[in-house]
């Protein structure tokens, strides 16, 4: 069997489990993909259209480069699905087949970092936990009531305002983090940025999150999978984290981000 047929063999037992369901879901006759399997015949065009339809990336099909799931809606949605099932495995106590807990890493991701200019300074950590004072603070909030094409009228139109009430919702369960690295830079916090957490807000899926990991305090968004907890990060290169460990702990729940611009 050479490579080509391996590759095609492993994506049916991860993405349908069985030939003949991956023949009735693809519209490909089953006969054709026993024959090319047993190197009887070649795969022709129409019926790579039909592979790529079924969520098989046609390039990782005959080179192995990428991933194995196509860059469609049914490949999207078998990569998460191989995700969940790989992290079922891992709860209940199977043996999980390592190329699928790659593809399960390498592809249940919230951005495709082909999509952006490579780059990184390495995980999103927390360098700098600052306490906020309970006094409050009073501004000057403008509303602008002009009219379109009028000048808003700068010596009025102000009222006070608390920066608490804007920045957080309780001083005593919430901490300032600094934030050194751009792991997470696709949800939008960067490099030397403050998230504001509340520790007393229990996180729900796809919130971001401030977590200790054995003593290293990172920033990652929280989702829950069967009955683990997973911490991604926005890039995929950076592997996800499994909260199977007792010195792993989620801190608090991010409610802001802030931004210094010069």
């Amino acid at each position: 069997m050479n490579e080509s047929q391996q590759r095609l063999k492993r994506f049916i037992t991860i993405a349908y489990k069985t030939q003949s369901n991956f023949a009735e879901k693809s519209g490909i006759d089953r006969s054709i993909i026993s024959q090319f399997l047993n190197d009887k015949r070649e795969i022709q065009a129409k019926t790579k259209q039909k592979l790529y339809q079924a969520g098989l990336s046609i390039d990782w099909f005959e080179t192995g480069a990428g991933s194995m799931f196509a860059d469609n809606e049914v490949g999207e949605q078998l990569a998460k699905q191989n995700a969940v099932n790989v992290a079922i495995n891992k709860i209940e106590g199977k043996s999980v087949d390592k190329d699928q807990a790659k593809e399960a890493l390498s592809n249940y991701t919230f951005y495709d970092p082909d999509d952006y200019p490579y780059r990184t300074t390495g995980e999103s950590k927390v360098i700098k936990i600052l306490k906020p004072i309970d006094d409050k603070i009073g501004v000057k909030f403008f509303h602008n009531r002009a009219g379109a094409g009028s000048q808003p009228d700068m010596n009025s139109g102000f009222e006070m305002v608390n920066v608490n009430d804007i920045m957080y919702n309780n001083a005593n369960q919430t901490l300032i983090c600094q934030v050194r690295g751009d792991s997470m830079e696709h949800d939008g916090i960067m490099n030397n940025d403050y998230v504001t957490i509340d520790t007393g807000l229990a996180p729900k899926n796809n919130d971001l999150v401030v977590a200790n990991i054995s003593g290293s305090i990172i920033v990652r968004r929280f989702q829950e999978i069967g009955r683990e907890i997973w911490l991604f990060s926005s890039k995929r290169e950076i592997e996800p984290i499994v909260m199977d460990n007792d010195d792993y702990k989620v801190i608090g729940t991010v409610i802001s981000v802030t931004r210094k611009l010069r």
